[in-house]
């Protein structure tokens, strides 16, 4: 069991990294256009939003890691609990590109449709439940030896579903196409509070702030409650989070009620992205922010992956199967 303190920052954790990602931005349609370099005429919509956010998220991340964390320990726990694998193996690179691919297919990383889910968007909460479908799933094939607890992974199953019938009237969503480019002023307080987020989580904790993890383990059956009460506060104080900035900047989410897309399509990108996060052993927040901010080789390898999965397959999945 945690002690209050490690609790406390685990909720403040949550709340900071979610209101950050949406602010900046990442729950926003716009954040696609990012990976939508070659479009001209009318269809030019590129933005660079997504770049600014990923800036100002990893260069202070980058500068206290370099110049203070490494050399110092946690201030709530007695060692670093950081992953000592230098390994580039074929886990990392397939499952690198298998998130790319799942990115692109379902139009968010993890931690945007999470926090976007409380509008009920059926794009939010499809692409939610392909992840939750992965991981219950997967610990289902590689039960551990004792009990399980289903109590707290079904009720977080049902989340989206409640978001999906009162988030509409209690969030509604304004329309995405209003709004082309997303503001720089928000990417970059965005990105600096998810530095703010990874930075505490490492200098109390002294864990990596990897929300794919995360969401596995909250999920996991195997475990108990008990031990997973940081994990739940920490997806409670992240679903807050997106309520607050929905109250401040509403059109943080504003996402296309039903897109072009087929529901199933973006459910399975869900699916994929789980499958490559595991894989990988990590997304954009962990390998993207805290593993670069540690120059870590498997992140150097796994951020490039990734990233050029959605480039290259979010332009073909839009003619395949609609924008």
């Amino acid at each position: 069991m945690k002690e209050p303190r490690q609790l406390a920052i685990w909720t403040l954790v949550g709340f900071v990294m979610s209101v950050g990602m949406s602010l900046g931005g990442m729950a926003h349609v716009s954040s696609l256009y990012f990976f939508d370099p070659f479009q001209t005429g009318e269809n030019q919509r590129f933005d660079l939003a997504m770049l600014i956010l990923f800036c100002a998220g990893l260069l202070p991340t980058f500068l206290y890691w370099q110049l203070f964390g490494k050399n110092a320990v946690p201030w709530l726990e007695p060692r670093w609990h950081l992953s000592t694998n230098r390994d580039v193996d074929r886990g990392l690179v397939v499952g690198s590109l298998m998130f790319g691919i799942g990115w692109a297919m379902g139009g968010f990383c993890p931690g945007p449709s999470v926090a976007g889910m409380i509008t009920g968007n059926p794009n939010f909460v499809a692409f939610s439940y392909g992840m939750y479908a992965f991981f219950v799933v997967r610990h289902l094939l590689n039960p551990a030896e004792g009990d399980r607890h289903w109590g707290l992974s079904l009720a977080l199953g049902l989340c989206p579903a409640v978001f999906y019938v009162v988030g509409p009237t209690l969030f509604p969503l304004q329309d995405a196409h209003r709004t082309v480019s997303w503001p720089v002023h928000l990417s970059i307080g965005g990105g600096l509070g998810i530095a703010l987020a990874s930075i505490l989580m490492l200098q109390f904790n002294g864990r990596v702030l990897g929300l794919c993890g995360l969401w596995r383990n909250i999920l996991d059956v195997d475990q108990s409650t008990i031990s997973r009460l940081p994990h739940v506060l920490f997806f409670s104080a992240f679903l807050l989070g997106g309520v607050v900035t929905y109250l401040v900047a509403p059109e943080s989410f504003a996402y296309p009620p039903h897109s072009e897309r087929h529901l199933f399509w973006i459910f399975l990108g869900g699916v994929i992205t789980g499958l490559g996060t595991t894989w990988a052993n990590g997304c954009t927040s962990g390998h993207g922010i805290s593993g670069m901010a540690r120059l870590s080789p498997r992140s150097l390898v796994a951020v490039p992956m990734f990233m050029g999965g959605v480039f290259v397959f979010h332009p073909i999945f839009n003619v395949l199967l609609g924008g």
